[in-house]
């Protein structure tokens, strides 16, 4: 099976210019003196960098469904999951690069490969201590930085333009993502999917990503015998940060509203 690759041009860019410089100090000097200034290769920069670096975390969906699960699930606790970076994510010092303000943040750095799509998506995610988060993602040769502000949350529903729309979707998928590999730790898998070989990387921690079956129930039959596959109508994750859930704090739930022809299956908050 192929995978979308990440961060895939700017490992070309580095790559042509260690050419001739032979040192990866030199190289970095070099690109961010002759690019720096362009806010969005500055962002692509610092995160080719970390990845370089081993900083950033490889995630290998075994199935494309997941993908699609993760974009169609509702983010309802939007402002749980500020604290849920904030209480998970890597702590780090960033310079605001539109303001020039120093601030701690928590961080979440992601690369997301998809099963036969050409092109990944590479996630920096940043809650500071106002409060206040930003997601750069690099997907399809595009640099999208996008800010929210806690009383502001990510809500498109009335998305007047495809890329509005995509947006939207990029934020769900990087919410949800993060939140079902803690809900579901059982489907993470340590290291590269059988077959697959990255050309680049080599530090990172690499996990590879199934569908829980909490999610997806198994085929029933109806009344009449024909066999039908109950699926999710609605369903979200909820982060338990309160100190009132003593004994379950800290936990991420997934909680299953309704099923459509699926009278049979099961929900996440009974079974935990």
């Amino acid at each position: 099976m192929k995978y979308s690759k990440c961060l895939e041009n700017e490992y070309r860019m580095y790559n042509q210019v260690y050419k001739i410089l032979k040192d990866k100090e030199k190289v970095f000097e070099h690109l961010f003196e002759a690019n720096g200034r362009k806010v969005q290769c500055e962002w692509q920069l610092h995160l080719l960098e970390d990845d370089m670096n081993g900083n950033i975390l490889h995630v290998f969906l075994k199935t494309k469904k997941l993908k699609e699960f993760l974009i169609n699930t509702p983010v309802k606790d939007y402002d749980n999951f500020l604290q849920f970076l904030i209480d998970n994510g890597s702590l780090k010092d960033f310079t605001n690069l539109n303001t020039g303000k120093d601030l701690l943040c928590s961080v979440y750095e992601i690369c997301l490969h998809i099963p036969d799509e050409e092109y990944g998506y590479t996630y920096r995610l940043t809650v500071d201590e106002e409060t206040k988060i930003r997601i750069v993602l690099l997907h399809d040769n595009l640099v999208i930085t996008m800010d929210k502000e806690k009383d502001k949350p990510c809500t498109l529903e009335n998305a007047k333009t495809f890329e509005e729309q995509e947006d939207f979707n990029s934020w769900k998928l990087i919410i949800n993502l993060i939140y079902y590999m803690k809900a579901f730790p059982e489907c993470v898998i340590d290291g590269l999917p059988k077959g697959c070989k990255l050309d680049f990387s080599f530090k990172n921690k690499k996990i590879q990503l199934g569908i829980s079956e909490k999610i997806v129930e198994k085929t029933i039959k109806s009344d009449d015998g024909r066999e039908i596959i109950p699926h999710f109508r609605s369903g979200h994750f909820r982060y338990l940060g309160s100190d009132y859930f003593t004994k379950k704090k800290g936990q991420v739930i997934f909680i299953d509203s309704c099923f459509v022809k699926g009278k049979n299956a099961k929900t996440v908050l009974q079974n935990n």
